[in-house]
């Protein structure tokens, strides 16, 4: 995104595990069960507390972006607030 728009970034991050495969596993194989049991409401609270619903969110100026959506249509959200294209906005970005 930053290549293509001038644009201010704020990453939340959040812990990562390596050893997690790439489809995900439940927490309770990763923690066991009690643990988790402990663990939940301070994570709800936490990510409550950081804007995280569960569900992928991007604040584009004054519109929000919710859900999983394409490429394209994040970008067009940073036009409409403003953003100059650095380059032409065609699909998705590979790295």
């Amino acid at each position: 995104m930053q290549a293509e728009f001038d644009v201010e970034l704020d990453w939340r991050g959040f812990e990562l595990h390596p050893e997690i495969p790439a489809g995900g596993m439940p927490l309770d194989a990763m923690f066991g069960a009690e643990r988790v049991a402990r663990m939940r409401p301070y994570l709800l609270d936490f990510a409550r507390a950081q804007g995280v619903t569960g569900i992928p969110t991007f604040d584009v100026g004054t519109e929000r972006v919710v859900g999983a959506q394409p490429y394209p249509v994040l970008a067009e959200a940073v036009v409409r607030q403003g953003g100059r294209p650095r380059a032409p906005v065609s699909g998705p970005r590979r790295s």
